[in-house]
């Protein structure tokens, strides 16, 4: 359900509101029967019989007032509140000599509640012809309320947290044609609602997937400088900041050699790199390109065990699409 309203004071000043309320409910079986045969073609046979059920509901509300002085000065400020509600069971029944037996490792229940608050003002300044400043500042406060229930843990997570989101933004146009832009800002990333669920999901006997109530959100901070030429032509660097990275992690229990593939938090990674977009060249009338390439080095920091890693990695990306006319409206396209 999705509902807005406009109201506009006068040419210069207007309020929007927007309400959106999503819900949806769950209820999935998850059975299976797996046999497995080692070297000595000894047979070992598991059956497992599961349902997964759930209801979520979704609730943000927005208001924002927006007030143009001019064609050189525009101001925001508004104010966001969602509120996001988990509720989901899951039984799992394992085949025994006896017959089919709840299986209680794997059987849970999953409560998540979280509230976030939200203001921002944002201003945009056209000093002259050719010096133009775009500012913004955004304030969160977040509660957050988990709690898990099983055979092996009941356990309840509450979090409350604020964060401050600064964001700028310099452009300069050097001369006609060439722009110089700095651009600053700060955001949060949050895990999704299926990696906070810790329900366990058996892909087979050795293999399953659950997530992580502990998860906390990445925090980026994130610089870049651009030259914009003709609008059209684009190259930039770029720096980036990231704490808490959530990545899918695999972990092996030793006693029953079953892998779990769990979402964790790293410490932190630097991203820094070249970007280049180079549009609508014509190599000749009927022939059109489109460059857009790119190179990338991250590093990622983490700890385990007592011990701290790290890992590092180079990514070139190159993407060149041509479109080429023939005869007759007719035209093709190679990428």
């Amino acid at each position: 359900v999705s509902a807005g309203i406009q109201y506009k004071m006068n040419p210069k000043l207007k309020w929007d509101n927007v309400v959106n309320f999503l819900s949806y409910t769950q209820d999935e079986e998850l059975n299976q029967k797996s046999t497995m045969a080692d070297y000595n073609n000894s047979l070992e046979q598991h059956a497992l019989m599961g349902n997964m059920t759930g209801k979520n509901d979704i609730l943000n509300v927005q208001s924002v007032m927006a007030y143009n002085k001019s064609d050189k000065f525009t101001f925001q400020s508004g104010a966001k509140v969602s509120s996001i509600a988990i509720n989901s069971n899951a039984l799992y029944n394992s085949f025994e000599p006896g017959g089919w037996i709840q299986d209680k490792e794997l059987s849970s229940g999953f409560k998540y509640q979280e509230n976030i608050w939200a203001g921002f003002l944002q201003a945009a300044q056209k000093w002259s012809e050719r010096f133009s400043t775009e500012a913004g500042l955004r304030l969160e406060h977040t509660n957050t309320e988990a709690g898990y229930v099983s055979e092996s843990r009941d356990s309840t997570l509450v979090r409350h947290y604020n964060q401050l989101f600064p964001s700028i933004a310099i452009n300069y146009i050097l001369t006609e044609g060439h722009t110089i832009s700095f651009q600053y800002g700060r955001r949060i990333v949050r895990p999704n609602y299926r990696d906070l669920n810790p329900f366990t999901e058996v892909n087979d006997f050795y293999l399953q997937e659950r997530g992580n109530t502990a998860l906390r959100p990445e925090l980026l901070n994130n610089l870049e400088v651009l030259w914009l030429l003709k609008s059209k032509h684009m190259l930039s660097m770029f720096y980036t900041v990231r704490q808490n990275p959530i990545t899918k992690s695999y972990l092996t229990e030793p006693d029953s050699g079953i892998t779990s593939v769990m979402p964790l938090n790293l410490k932190q990674s630097y991203t820094t790199g070249f970007k280049a977009s180079i549009n609508t060249l014509k190599p000749t009338k009927w022939w059109t390109s489109y460059f857009n390439g790119s190179l990338t080095y991250k590093e990622f920091y983490w700890q385990e065990s007592g011990n701290h890693y790290k890992n590092s990695l180079l990514t070139p990306s190159l993407q060149l699409n041509n479109q080429f006319e023939l005869l007759r409206n007719w035209a093709f396209e190679i990428t």
